[in-house]
């Protein structure tokens, strides 16, 4: 056993590396339990009486059930003979230490600031409802604890119980303390927790102000100087500052006052300062700054499940609302039940005023993906559309196993979200006017209307799960033809449409593809005991392709042939290859007519990327997540070479579930003796296998996870089972924690836009559609400045 290590409790520590500052009152020490936990001791060595106060405060706060993620959380507290035993969790810094480190570099947004005065506010006013002081309330007491999507969280740390309600000086800050604590003879005012609004008054300048004092204090007499000055004009008139908005600074005048009568109070600094984010179950970060959308019955915003590091989304409904109630319903009939169509139900949580449903995070809505369809002039193929039309019905059918009816099915609620195969998958979302069958009948009016049923309309007519049959075809129309089935302007245009089709079947235009035009006749139709069933449509012929299997051969049966892990040749190929490279083809405007083309126009694009990056190291040394982010993109290259060697021993690959074929050999032998595919391997190779091996930071979780994720793809590597698919899924997760640090870096603007344009590789060029590009568009030609500019930008929007 290490003879530096202590134990005191059922927590272990390293009495040299360990202890974090040796304070008059005792230690604080770094420590772990059992299970290897890491946690933080306060030591308040027993001596007079001084100490009982902050004792108290520290039970009151353990014994407290609601917590705040603003205040320290306290998990264990004993007592021996000499000390008081206090395990906290452990933050990373002071606020103070934070601020120098960040001030290096930047300063700190208005957005920052605002959220940071925010949290101070309301961890201050948890306190106050606990009836906790603050012994000491400056930057020094407030700690900082980093999550993993690098958010910030700060927590007051410094405690005590006052019951006469008044403050001891001698525990404060000079520079911190208020005129009145500075100065108690010369002012007969009862001490409050308004002395405290005054320190917060001097952060906040310093917040705004890149670290300067509000005073230069060298010794007391200046800063009773400072005070004397106040005292006469009462409120500090504050500086201007063109970064910081008006409203910010205003408050420091609010706050800096001599009076502690006229300073403006901790309620409403609250109410000024509303929160940027919530934490829920200490596991889900709500981004409240980033909203996805917002309706009737509430609003949706993006996510992070900081245990798992997944991004989700979290609806937000307050319990006020007409029928939250049913909607919580019908989600807890989901939840559990998974169903690849239907959105996937996380986690429910409900407290006084709201329930917050949260969900996997999808990539759009198909109404967004249309739009851009339809504003580029592409038509969607037959077998997309088809496709599209039996995710959502196998979703639908689901769910009326479930007992729901829809009631609102549109293009808006529902969403598409890439696999890692970079295929489109459907998700029906939004059953907020939903309903639970009891009856299998329900009367109340709820529905878009543009694709209402005409009894979903109506008044007191009963209606059932056919009304969203009848939706689906306003969509199939939708989807077919690029159009609604008729150009309606009002409520009354509608149901006068409607009315004509009670008496007259709906005449829809002939399509390519007669099935569509009679599924349409079939679903929309006025009566709904006409129109086609669920379980109908659920067989239709028009999916007997869908459901029939890609190829009677079984992905299991084919023998991967990767490429070594070593720099050993390739297997014999079975005509020679050049020893030396032949100049690499020049680019084709025409479209891909082989899938081999398309995947090495990616290994040309990640070739482009690991270039910009061997350009930058040349002046810099790469930090840590740009460095794992060309390591990803090397193992992209050689996951490309290595499906392209498969493509040469099998003649076809599998990619997604679907068999690709090489359509002429003779094209394809003459295409591979202009390629020496070895020595690009065996350039990429070398290219990875001299890259420094990289340490993760102490506290740097994202540069641990980036390095779990490099081992796992490794292991898929050893393991031969490796497409460039799989292999782009990893880069993805990890961009994805590291993707707004780098849009807000000093990075170069083209390894920025190349980064994003990788990243969304397969949404922008399916694999599934790669026929329809060119290798001159997927390896993209260098834009403007403003282009590259405008597209970084729009990726921003998204991310805050």
């Amino acid at each position: 056993m290490d003879r530096h290590l202590r134990k005191i409790g059922n927590y272990t520590f390293d009495a040299q590396k360990d202890i974090i500052v040796e304070g008059r009152r005792g230690p604080i020490i770094k420590c772990k339990d059992n299970q290897d936990q890491v946690y933080c001791l306060k030591q308040i060595r027993k001596f007079g009486d001084n100490y009982r106060n902050e004792i108290e405060a520290f039970k009151r706060l353990k014994l407290e059930k609601q917590k705040h993620i603003n205040t320290l959380r306290v998990y264990d507290f004993w007592e021996d003979d000499s000390n008081f035993n206090i395990i906290t969790e452990l933050c990373e810094f002071t606020f103070e230490q934070y601020l120098i480190q960040r001030w290096k570099t930047m300063s700190l947004n208005s957005d920052e600031i605002h959220d940071f005065l925010g949290q101070i506010v309301r961890g201050y006013q948890y306190l106050r409802r606990l009836k906790i002081n603050v012994r000491d309330f400056t930057p020094k007491t407030i700690l900082v604890q980093r999550l993993i999507n690098d958010r910030m969280i700060l927590k007051i740390s410094d405690y005590c119980i006052n019951e006469n309600g008044r403050i001891d000086p001698r525990t404060r800050t000079p520079y911190y303390q208020s005129p009145e604590l500075f100065n108690p003879k010369s002012m007969k005012i009862k001490q409050s927790d308004l002395c405290d609004i005054y320190a917060l008054g001097l952060i906040h300048y310093m917040m705004c102000f890149k670290g300067d004092n509000i005073v230069n204090v060298e010794d007391f007499s200046k800063l009773q100087k400072f005070h004397e000055d106040l005292q006469v004009m009462n409120a500090f008139q504050c500086p201007r500052n063109s970064f910081i908005p008006v409203e910010l600074l205003s408050l420091i005048s609010k706050i800096v006052v001599y009076n502690p009568e006229d300073r403006i109070n901790w309620d409403d600094l609250e109410q000024r300062l509303p929160s940027h984010f919530l934490i829920l179950k200490d596991q889900y970060f709500v981004n409240l700054k980033s909203i996805l959308g917002s309706g009737a019955q509430g609003s949706t915003y993006n996510t992070q499940d900081l245990k798992n590091n997944q991004q989700l989304v979290c609806k937000v409904i307050p319990n006020t609302k007409e029928g939250t109630s049913r909607e919580k319903q019908i989600f807890d009939q989901i939840k559990g039940k998974d169903n690849e169509n239907v959105i996937k139900i996380v986690d429910i949580i409900i407290n006084t005023q709201d329930t917050y449903l949260i969900m996997e995070k999808c990539d759009q809505s198909l109404q967004s993906y249309l739009k851009e369809k339809f504003d580029s002039k592409q038509q969607l193929s037959e077998n997309e559309i088809i496709e599209i039309l039996f995710q959502i019905v196998q979703g639908y059918c689901f769910l009326k196993q479930l007992g729901v009816i829809h009631r609102d099915l549109k293009p808006d609620n529902i969403l598409l979200k890439k696999n890692q195969q970079g295929k489109n998958v459907i998700k029906i979302i939004d059953f907020g006017v939903g309903k639970i069958i009891g009856k299998d009948v329900t009367f109340t009016e709820a529905g878009t209307p543009l694709f209402a049923a005409p009894e979903v309309l109506l008044h007191g007519v009963a209606y059932d799960y056919q009304c969203d049959i009848f939706s689906l075809g306003v969509i199939l129309h939708y989807l077919a033809f690029q159009k609604m089935f008729k150009e309606i302007n009002s409520r009354r245009e509608l149901i006068e449409f409607h009315q004509s089709i009670k008496n007259r079947p709906f005449e829809c235009q002939k399509h390519n593809n007669p099935l569509f035009t009679e599924l349409i006749k079939k679903m929309i139709v006025y009566d709904p005991s006409k129109r086609i069933t669920w379980e109908q449509l659920q067989v239709h012929s028009i999916f007997d392709e869908v459901r029939k299997p890609q190829t009677n051969i079984q992905p299991q049966q084919i023998q991967i042939h990767t490429l070594p892990q070593q720099p050993n040749p390739l297997p014999q190929q079975p005509y020679p290859l050049p020893q030396q490279p032949n100049p690499l083809p020049q680019p084709n405007t025409n479209s891909f007519i082989e899938i081999y083309k398309y995947i090495f126009a990616l290994y040309n694009l990640a070739n482009k990327i690991v270039q910009l990056f061997e350009e930058i190291e040349k002046e810099i040394m790469l930090q840590e997540q740009f460095y794992i982010l060309k390591q990803f993109i090397i193992r992209f290259q050689l996951s490309c070479l290595i499906c392209i060697n498969q493509l040469q021993k099998q003649q076809q690959i599998i990619l997604d579930g679907r068999v690709y074929q090489v359509k002429s050999q003779r094209d394809f032998s003459e295409w591979l003796q202009q390629i020496n595919c070895q020595q690009l391997y065996d350039q990429s190779l070398k290219n990875y296998n001299s890259m420094r091996n990289i340490q993760a930071p102490q506290n740097s979780q994202i540069i641990t996870k980036g390095l779990e994720l490099l081992n796992e793809l490794k292991n898929h590597f050893q393991n031969q089972d490796i497409t460039f698919l799989l292999t782009h899924s990893y880069f993805k997760k990890f961009f994805q924690l590291v993707k707004l640090q780098i849009l807000i870096s000093n990075q170069s603007l083209k390894l920025k836009y190349f980064l994003l344009k990788f990243q969304n590789v397969f949404q922008e060029y399916p694999v599934q559609d790669y026929v329809a590009f060119s290798e001159i568009k997927l390896t993209l030609k260098i834009l403007e400045t403003n282009s590259m500019q405008n597209y970084i930008e729009g990726e921003l929007k998204q991310n805050q």
